[in-house]
């Protein structure tokens, strides 16, 4: 599938690289002439997994292989209504599901066999778990392995997402909005996640599948997504590559991205850090702007958020000493809390102002008609996303259970 740039990236964690620990992410992008296929697997960092780094690459080597037995078995039971089959039966997720499970569990226990536990790579396990990894009867020695798991599929007639775990995907629509597509798991908090290695992971992945494939979709392990205050801010990141890979074109934009991805996790989570993207090619100039002015709105909205809440956090001080008494000696405090505060107003009333210019450069630039479509296509589809958070059938199976990960 010629109109997609691809890339996939995972490397070692800052804190991973000053404990000697191996990066325990996994990734891949793929693509032949009727898919392309991009994977992030997030192995569990805790020392009571041992294994995770394994675990990660046999979910993407699983992910990968039962997708394309997807795809085959789509196109040739319904080529002509694809997408309608997909997403009418659900049967056909829990098989792909089921198969993705399978692959992984044989990988486990091919590997188990052919390296079985012992004492020495458990010197930093808990005892509970160094109990059952050395139990060849204990179905729990498979947690060793444990991973989360992100994939997304893009063919000529639909797309589609599956994940189990944390981690997100966000897709970046003609609008030049940023969604997120596959439903968010509230079980998934801090260094607490579902995993492929769970008794009930079927019942834990959660899925999505659309028509038309959006601007671009990007996926990456916690790794990248704690290092960030927010969504917005992971919006403009994603917005950031977007716009880089349109200017600088894929070799060099993907290289700044492999480059970029060590210095994420310096600055921010110190976890091994992963991401890939499938971003459209041909994109139309006025498309690009769109995103960018998108991108320029948004970090002017997240600077004003910022200033505003400093000033408040200003004022209450300024306020709090603002009966001060003479000669206690609080009275140059309270001038400096005064000039702080005013000062922050300043850079407040400056931001504001940014903040309004942004939302006019975005409003000049055309959002309708053919102005927002791709210059050339190979198989058009008949109508154009809509930037909304579900282009599609999507959802989370019931209750899944919690995973200590870290």
């Amino acid at each position: 599938m010629k109109q997609f740039l691809k890339f996939a990236y995972s490397l070692q964690g800052a804190n991973h690289k000053r404990d000697g620990k191996v990066c325990q992410d996994a990734s891949r992008a793929y693509e032949n002439g009727s898919m392309a296929v991009i994977a992030v697997a997030d192995g569990h960092g805790s020392d009571n997994y041992p294994r995770t780094d394994r675990g990660s690459r046999f979910a993407i080597t699983a992910a990968l292989e039962a997708i394309k037995e997807f795809v085959k078995a789509v196109r040739r039971e319904a080529p002509l209504d694809a997408i309608n089959v997909f997403a009418e039966q659900k049967d056909r997720l829990r098989g792909l599901e089921l198969n993705i499970l399978r692959r992984w569990h044989e990988s486990v226990d091919g590997d188990i066999e052919e390296n079985p536990f012992c004492e020495c790579e458990l010197e930093k396990v808990s005892q509970r778990y160094r109990e059952a990894y050395l139990d060849p009867s204990n179905p729990r020695r498979k947690k060793a392995y444990g991973t989360t798991l992100i994939a997304i599929c893009a063919t000529e007639d639909y797309w589609f997402g599956l994940q189990i775990g944390d981690g997100k995907c966000f897709a970046i629509g003609w609008d030049g909005v940023c969604t997120e597509p596959i439903p968010w798991d509230e079980n998934c908090q801090a260094n607490i996640t579902t995993s492929i290695c769970d008794e009930n992971a079927l019942e834990e992945f959660r899925f999505f599948c659309g028509e038309e494939f959006p601007l671009a979709v990007f996926i990456a392990s916690d790794g990248v997504d704690d290092s960030y205050a927010g969504d917005d801010e992971l919006h403009d990141l994603y917005r950031t590559i977007f716009c880089m890979l349109d200017e600088k074109g894929e070799k060099a934009g993907t290289r700044e991205i492999q480059q970029f991805l060590p210095v994420i996790s310096k600055n921010g989570s110190g976890d091994d850090v992963s991401m890939a993207g499938l971003i459209r090619k041909g994109v139309q100039q006025k498309t690009v702007d769109l995103v960018l002015r998108r991108k320029e709105l948004s970090a002017a909205r997240c600077e004003e958020q910022r200033l505003s809440r400093a000033a408040a956090v200003a004022k209450e001080k300024r306020d709090h000493l603002q009966g001060a008494v003479p000669g206690t000696g609080e009275e140059g405090l309270l001038r400096r809390f005064e000039a702080e505060y005013e000062g922050l107003l300043e850079q407040l009333r400056e931001a504001q102002t940014t903040l309004k210019e942004a939302q006019c450069r975005l409003d000049e630039v055309p959002l309708h008609g053919t102005l927002l479509k791709p210059a050339e296509r190979i198989s058009p589809p008949e109508k154009a996303g809509e930037g909304k958070s579900r282009n599609g059938p999507g959802g989370r199976k019931s209750d899944p259970i919690r995973y200590e990960k870290k």
